[in-house]
């Protein structure tokens, strides 16, 4: 889940490629994270990270929503977990 708040973003610290491994195409993050070579390209270009939708839309992060919505997403998440659980020990 990540908060958008207009400022909440996903980087990858171990994607600060350098400028001879971007030309090799030789991203270590692609196969230990199995994000997309594209993906990776735009990680090692970018100081801010992903926001929000296009997050979501890249499979980082589960879900984005503003914080307001945050206590309710967690608590029907934390509900759907423990059901699981205490189904699966019987």
């Amino acid at each position: 889940m990540l908060v958008d708040d207009g400022s909440a973003a996903v980087s990858l610290p171990e994607c600060r490629c350098s400028r001879a491994a971007r030309h090799r195409r030789a991203h270590p993050v692609t196969d230990k994270r199995k994000v997309r070579r594209d993906h990776a390209d735009v990680f090692c270009t970018t100081e801010e990270g992903v926001k929000g939708k296009k997050a979501v839309e890249w499979r980082l992060v589960d879900e984005a929503m503003p914080r307001s919505k945050l206590d309710e997403t967690v608590a029907e998440r934390a509900k759907k977990i423990a059901s699981r659980q205490e189904q699966e020990r019987t």
